[in-house]
């Protein structure tokens, strides 16, 4: 069994990824090992599209490293 030769009888295209897909992916990752409360409450609103605020994104990453950093 086995083989050493194939046709390709149909080339299926790639599908595009928006940003926002790519974004969204990300915050889940996060969202499984990363269980700070200002995050969760930031990611949970980015994810509902009720506050995709780049000023309050990076209020949540200041609030983040001001702890990190205690």
């Amino acid at each position: 069994m086995g083989g050493k030769q194939c046709t390709t009888i149909e080339q299926i295209p790639l599908p595009e990824i928006t940003i926002n897909q790519r974004v969204r992916f990300a915050i889940y990752c996060a969202l499984e090992v990363y269980k700070d409360k200002a995050f969760i409450e930031w990611a949970e609103a980015w994810l509902s599209g009720k506050d995709r605020n780049a000023d309050t994104a990076r209020a949540a990453g200041a609030a983040r490293a001001a702890g990190a950093a205690r």
